[in-house]
Parts: structure tokens; C-alpha cells; sequence
């Protein structure tokens, strides 16, 4: 097995987007866990830089798991695992049917997405609207 040859400006910038992981899976983060493959994937392949944060994000939410065992909710659970299971099942597809810088293209997309609807509080607003619609 090789040593991959990474440019030497990606390090300082794993270095940087993996601290800001940990801060952010600690709670402290704000939403900005999001940030690490699509900052990592300026310098390498996104597929190489999920498969550097898949360990370190898997080994973060053991400890996380354990944090709340016993306190975690099945109504949310029921909620959220559909559109979680189609999410994974549709990025596998992409990150096996799509060109490097089409999966780079994407995840940028989908990053802004994600900073412009924490910026603007669109789902904030739309469930808010959705509650008092409902009771």
C-alpha cells in the first residue's frame, strides 16, 4: 500500500476542516460540520475526501451515541430515517455515476444551500408556518 501524493496545501486545509468538525459535532459548530469534504475536495477527488471523514465522523458519533443513549426519540426517528436512507442510497448512486468534478459541482451546491438556508432561516420558517397551520 502507497502513501497518497496530496498537494501540500490540502493538509493545512484537512487539518483546519476536520477541527472544525469536531467543534461543530461537539455542539459548539453552529451547523458548519458540513464544510470538511467540500473544503478538502478543492484539493483532492470529494470521493478521497469522504472516505478520509467517513472514519473520524464514524468514530465522533459513537462517542455522541453514547452521550444520549436512552434519550433519543422514535416519532423523530420515524421522521427522519426515509429521507436519510434515500439521501445515502442517491449519493452512492452520484459518487458511482458521476464525473470528479460533477460530485464537486454538487457538493458546493449543496453547501451553499446549506449556509444560505441557515443565513436566511428558511426551514426555520417553514415549520414554524406548518405548526400553527397544524394546531
Amino acid at each position: 500500500m502507497t502513501i497518497p501524493d496530496f498537494p501540500l496545501g490540502f493538509y493545512p486545509v484537512a487539518i483546519l476542516a476536520i477541527l472544525i468538525t469536531g467543534i461543530a459535532k461537539s455542539g459548539f459548530g453552529a451547523g458548519s460540520g458540513g464544510v470538511a469534504v467540500p473544503l478538502m475536495s478543492i484539493f483532492i477527488a470529494p470521493p478521497e475526501a469522504a472516505g478520509i471523514m467517513l472514519p473520524i465522523l464514524c468514530a465522533m458519533d459513537l462517542f455522541g451515541v453514547h452521550a444520549y443513549r436512552g434519550k433519543w426519540s422514535s416519532a423523530h426517528l420515524r421522521v427522519l430515517l426515509p429521507g436519510a436512507i434515500a439521501g445515502i442510497t442517491v449519493g452512492a448512486f452520484a459518487f458511482g455515476a458521476l464525473p470528479v468534478n460533477a460530485i464537486r459541482l454538487l457538493l458546493g451546491l449543496i453547501a451553499v444551500t446549506f449556509a444560505l438556508n441557515r443565513w436566511f432561516r428558511v426551514t426555520e420558517r417553514l415549520a414554524a408556518r406548518a405548526a400553527t397551520a397544524a394546531g
